[in-house]
């Protein structure tokens, strides 16, 4: 059977509460989904792989059910969000091919945490059984920057490889992600985030978020196959993240590019005054300016 090499993406999934919001970060995220299931039958995935930031392991995980439970792992979130629902639905055979490719192990202990339901709830709202599948991978922790280099180069040649055979792959994370200076008083409206972004695209007003965000950005637009992944990373990565699990997901995506594939920023800008929503996609260059920063 042949099949249509499947973009990857970086999603800036951000605060949970996102899920049920109407701004313009929902709006890009499901205008993307539209994009897809759009494409012409033969072009279509056939299903998506799920790296959040959320699922992280020991060695690399793939979820094997053939229904997928909703995680609510959160605290202090209004109970509207708990009671949301997002049913969507796996394969275990499916989930075997996958994991052969990744030379990974199967579990059957997780389903689609809100670093994936959040997104997944505007990019595919209504997902039917089968269609599509979703295949939740997990992301194993490094104890050191050269471990992180390895694994993530050895998660995306195995990621690529799916690429090539029909899966899109949906990593779910934050370029900036720093819950000590965040700022919960405003809700998640039009207002929310707009002060970083001017109608082209641009900060209007630089704060060291903004700053970490348009670098990294700036790095990413010009990295190709074969640079060092942790050349991304600009200065002030402690005041970024904290803990860096947010930052993770980025690097099997990129590992997962190739010579001819380039990035497209979908949207940016900081929500809650200190987390990135920046979101980004990587397939072969088509018609049209990509994105610059």
């Amino acid at each position: 059977m042949n099949f249509q090499r499947q973009p990857a993406l970086f999603f800036g999934h951000g605060n949970p509460m996102n899920a049920l919001a109407e701004n313009r970060f929902t709006r890009a995220w499901r205008a993307e989904g539209e994009r897809w299931r759009a494409r012409p039958r033969a072009q279509q995935a056939r299903g998506i792989l799920v790296i959040s930031a959320h699922h992280l392991s020991r060695e690399v995980e793939v979820v094997s059910l053939p229904e997928l439970p909703k995680i609510n792992d959160f605290y202090g979130f209004p109970a509207s969000l708990s009671r949301s629902a997002y049913q969507a639905w796996g394969d275990e055979l499916a989930a075997d091919e996958v994991a052969k490719t990744l030379q990974a192990r199967i579990t059957t202990n997780w389903g689609l945490d809100h670093g994936a339901w959040s997104v997944l709830m505007h990019a595919w709202p209504k997902p039917q059984p089968g269609s599509p599948i979703i295949i939740p991978i997990s992301l194993p922790v490094p104890s050191n920057d050269t471990q992180l280099e390895s694994v993530a180069q050895r998660l995306g040649e195995g990621l690529s490889k799916l690429r090539d055979l029909g899966w899109l792959v949906l990593a779910s994370g934050n370029l900036v992600h720093n819950l000590h200076e965040v700022d919960m008083s405003g809700d998640l409206s039009e207002r929310d985030g707009l002060a970083s972004q001017s109608p082209r695209g641009e900060a209007s007003s630089v704060g060291w978020a903004e700053k970490f965000e348009q670098e990294i950005l700036h790095r990413i637009l010009n990295w190709k196959p074969g640079m060092r992944l942790l050349s991304l990373i600009p200065e002030g990565l402690q005041r970024a993240h904290p803990t860096a699990e947010h930052l993770w997901p980025l690097f099997p995506i990129l590992a997962s590019v190739r010579q001819d594939e380039e990035a497209r920023v979908l949207i940016r800008g900081i929500q809650n005054a200190s987390i990135s929503m920046a979101t980004l996609s990587w397939s072969a260059p088509s018609s049209g300016k990509l994105d610059s920063v």
